[in-house]
């Protein structure tokens, strides 16, 4: 088993301890840097100092984007499945 790695991240003003077998200190830290950038951002928009609402909003933010990326990636691949079909077809006639 791999051994778990530990980091003390700070989110929204308080300290929380990570523990996890497969992301390593420094990409744990990295994941408090962005969670807090988009808590900074959603107060700066909303004017909200409740810290659990502005974690609940950045974190929907932040699957929203997830949730785009993969649908991009998604309509991506439907695209070149189709431009596959496409060559496949002006193959089948030259031959």
């Amino acid at each position: 088993m791999p051994e778990r790695e530990s980091a003390q991240i700070e989110v929204a003003g308080r300290m929380y301890t990570i523990v996890d077998d497969k992301w390593s200190p420094l990409y744990m830290k990295n994941l408090g840097h962005i969670l807090n950038d988009e808590i900074k951002s959603v107060e700066d928009q909303t004017g909200t100092v409740d810290s659990y609402k502005l974690m609940m909003l950045a974190a929907l933010r932040i699957i929203d984007r997830y949730l785009q990326l993969q649908e991009t990636k998604s309509g991506s691949s439907h695209a070149l499945e189709e431009d596959i079909k496409h060559l496949n077809n002006l193959i089948e006639e030259v031959i």
